[in-house]
């Protein structure tokens, strides 16, 4: 198989080499979203841990500010900005009086902040999963040019040796052969690639989705007082 490589035609061979940058270039992008997509679930799954058994928004902020890889805490992050921002919140995470009125305006347009949130997390973990699906559908075909000029390589042998043996034809078709696999080499990883993270990202969506529900449902009911514990607050 290298003598069939090292003997193709130029073209043959430029093909070849694009397949393999194709390849490299994907088998990269699938250990870089392995890491990216291990370390967002295993950051998410910690925080909700500290999310579910914390009652100190203080504890929260340091735990969210530890998991920052996770898109949960995003949105918990963005969620206390918000609500200092409003004067809702002071610096110490207590609430500032009683709010009423406003605090029921404040979570309709913290569920909108929400979602901004969320989308943008998602679209962070949803780059380079493009070049996963272009790498899959192209790469087939790059190796199909390969295997045509392979074919055509193998009737100017006929044609130049006046016979059509097995011996005239075998190098092209050889060589057509080995653009077929290399194109579906490089094609048939980045498909799995894909598909593997794209339903991933379906799960993560559905989880900030949950989460984000969950988080407005428990500041609503933590701002219902008028103070809440402090970082002192055993």
């Amino acid at each position: 198989m290298i003598e069939l490589v090292l003997t193709a035609s130029y073209v043959t061979q430029a093909v070849l080499i694009l397949l393999l940058l194709l390849s490299i270039f994907s088998w990269a992008g699938i250990f870089y979203k392995l890491r990216v997509f291990s370390r967002a679930n295993s950051a998410s799954n910690k925080f909700l841990h500290e999310f579910k058994k914390g009652e100190d928004l203080f504890l929260l902020k340091k735990a969210a500010l530890k998991y920052k890889e996770s898109p949960l805490s995003a949105l918990f992050l963005e969620s206390i900005r918000r609500l200092q921002k409003k004067k809702i919140l002071s610096n110490e995470l207590e609430a500032e009086k009683d709010l009423g009125e406003e605090l029921r305006a404040t979570l309709g347009s913290l569920r909108r902040l929400l979602k901004t949130v969320s989308d943008e997390e998602i679209t962070f973990l949803e780059n380079y999963l493009s070049y996963f699906a272009i790498i899959g559908n192209v790469s087939p075909f790059i190796g199909l040019f390969g295997t045509v000029l392979g074919i055509i390589d193998a009737f100017q042998n006929i044609s130049q040796i006046g016979s059509a043996n097995i011996a005239a034809v075998a190098p092209g078709v050889a060589e057509a052969l080995i653009a077929t696999a290399a194109g579906l080499i490089a094609a048939i990883p980045a498909v799995i690639a894909y598909n593997y993270f794209l339903n991933s990202l379906r799960k993560i969506n559905s989880r900030t989705e949950g989460f984000s529900q969950e988080l407005i449902f428990y500041l609503e009911e933590r701002l219902k007082t008028p103070k809440l514990p402090s970082r002192m607050s055993p």
